[in-house]
C-alpha cells in the first residue's frame, strides 16, 4: 500500500484499485434498479423475477453494450433470496435460443440454450446458494452466487417476417416462484444509504497528560451506492480536540461490518497512529499500543518519548536506566 495522502484519503493507486473492484457490482446493480423502475438501457422494463419480451429489432440508438439485431431479448431481473425460481423453458425445435445468467458482480455463471442444454423443453430451479429443497422430477438446478441476477435471453429472428413466430416462442418461456404462489414482491436492490449502522461504527478514547479523556466516533464516508469509502474521526459532545490519522486506509462497508481495504480487517484493528489537536494548536502524537510519542506544540516547539529518556529540540533531555524487572534506578538530566 502506498503512503496515505494527508486527511485520511486513500492513495491515487488504493483508489484505483478499490474503483476497478467496485465499479462491476455498482453498475449492475444500477442497471437492475433501473430496469425494474423503468430507467434501464433497454426500451422494455418490468419486475423483478417475470420474464419481460423485447418485440422489435433493437437498432444503434439502443445504449446496451453491443444489442443483437438477429436475436430478439428476453430479460428477467431475479432475486431468490426470499425463495427459489422456477424456469420453464419451450421446445424451439432446432432454432437458436440463448439464457445467459450473469450475477451481480457481472460473472456470467450459467446458460441455458441450444449450445449449452440444447433447444428441446426443459426444467431448471434457480436458487440461492445452500438452498435444500427437492427438485422436481427432469428439472436441473442453478445455483447463482448473488442473491440478485439477471437472465439476458436472445431468440434467433430471420428477418421481420419471422417477428410474430418469434414473439410466441418468447411467451412460452415461463419464469415463476418454484412453490407456484404469488409472493410479495422481492426486496430488491437496497435503497441508497451511505451511512454505516451505529453498531458498526467504532469509538476512540485518548486519555490527555492533565487526566482529562477525549472521545471520538469513527466516522465513514460512502458516496451514494459506491460500498467503498473513507474514514475520519467525530468528536464527541464536549470534546474540542481533533483527531487524524496518517495512515487512515480506504474502507469498504460489508454486511458484517466496516474493514480497511487493504488488510481486510476492522479500522479499529488497521490504524495504529493518532494525531490528537488540541483547541491550543499543541499535537499530540500516539501509537495505540506503544502510548505517546511526541508532542510538537504550535511553536514547533517538539519532546520526544523514547524507551530509555525524554528529550527536547530546545537541547532539554531526561534520561534514565532500568534494572531487570524493568524499574527506572536512576535519573540523569
Amino acid at each position: 500500500m502506498s503512503t496515505p495522502v494527508p486527511g485520511g484519503l486513500p492513495t491515487p493507486d488504493d483508489a484505483a484499485k478499490v474503483f476497478v473492484y467496485g465499479y462491476p457490482l455498482v453498475y449492475d446493480l444500477d442497471e437492475v434498479a433501473g430496469f425494474v423502475a423503468g430507467g434501464g438501457a433497454l426500451p422494455v422494463s418490468g419486475p423483478y423475477n417475470r420474464f419481460v419480451a423485447a418485440r422489435d429489432l433493437l437498432g444503434p440508438e439502443t445504449h446496451f453494450v453491443s444489442p443483437n439485431n438477429d436475436t430478439l431479448y428476453l430479460m428477467a431481473m431475479c432475486d431468490v433470496r426470499g425463495g427459489p425460481l422456477r424456469l420453464d423453458v419451450p421446445d424451439t425445435d432446432g432454432r437458436y435460443y440463448v439464457l445467459q445468467f450473469i450475477d451481480a458482480w457481472t460473472n456470467n455463471f450459467a446458460y441455458v440454450g441450444r449450445r449449452a442444454t440444447g433447444t428441446g423443453a426443459g426444467t431448471f430451479v434457480l436458487a440461492a446458494p445452500g438452498w435444500s429443497g427437492t427438485l422436481p422430477e427432469d428439472a436441473t438446478l442453478i445455483t447463482a452466487p448473488t442473491g440478485i441476477f439477471t437472465i439476458a435471453g436472445r431468440v434467433q429472428v430471420d428477418g421481420a417476417g419471422d417477428l410474430a413466430t418469434v414473439h410466441a416462442l418468447q411467451d412460452e418461456f415461463v419464469l415463476e416462484p418454484f412453490d407456484g404462489s404469488v409472493d410479495a414482491a422481492p426486496a430488491g436492490v437496497p435503497a441508497i444509504d451511505a451511512a454505516v449502522a451505529e453498531d458498526l461504527q467504532s469509538n476512540v478514547g485518548v486519555g490527555l497528560p492533565n487526566g482529562k479523556r477525549d472521545f471520538f466516533a469513527i466516522r465513514y464516508n460512502f458516496p451514494g451506492f459506491f460500498p467503498f469509502g473513507t474514514m475520519d474521526y467525530v468528536a464527541a459532545q464536549g470534546t474540542f480536540s481533533t483527531l487524524t490519522s496518517p495512515d487512515a486506509c480506504a474502507v469498504v462497508n460489508t454486511q458484517t461490518g466496516v474493514v480497511c481495504f487493504d488488510t481486510g480487517r476492522p479500522p479499529s484493528f488497521s490504524v495504529n497512529d493518532y494525531v490528537l489537536t488540541t483547541p491550543d494548536g499543541t499535537r499530540y502524537f500516539i501509537h495505540d499500543v506503544d502510548g505517546l510519542q511526541r508532542i510538537v506544540d504550535r511553536e514547533g516547539n517538539e519532546v520526544v518519548f523514547e524507551d530509555d529518556a525524554i528529550r527536547s529540540n530546545l537541547g532539554v533531555e531526561l534520561t534514565w536506566t532500568r534494572d531487570a524487572a524493568g524499574r527506572i534506578t536512576t535519573l540523569t538530566d
